[in-house]
């Protein structure tokens, strides 16, 4: 679940990242072979296989000043569908 967890937080960093750069461009001046589509499968892909392992290592380990993390909410699993 740690490792899992560390995977989840640097893929969204890096995803993130990217989206700050082209977020807000029309898909209309990628090139046709951009690597934006595959990029973007790829990342959803990691992220289901690591989703829930990495959630039980937050609800189990991390905590805010009102105790540990609840369960994620139903729109938590809407990311990367």
């Amino acid at each position: 679940p740690e490792n899992s967890f560390v995977v989840r937080v640097l893929l969204i960093h890096e995803y993130r990242r990217i989206l700050l750069q082209v977020a807000d461009l029309p898909e209309e001046i990628f090139p046709e072979n951009w690597p934006g589509g595959p990029a973007m499968s790829l990342a959803k892909t990691i992220y289901s296989k690591v989703s829930t392992s990495s959630q039980l290592f937050v609800s189990g380990n991390l905590e805010n000043r009102d105790g540990f993390f609840s369960h994620p909410t139903d729109e938590f699993s809407l990311r990367f569908q």
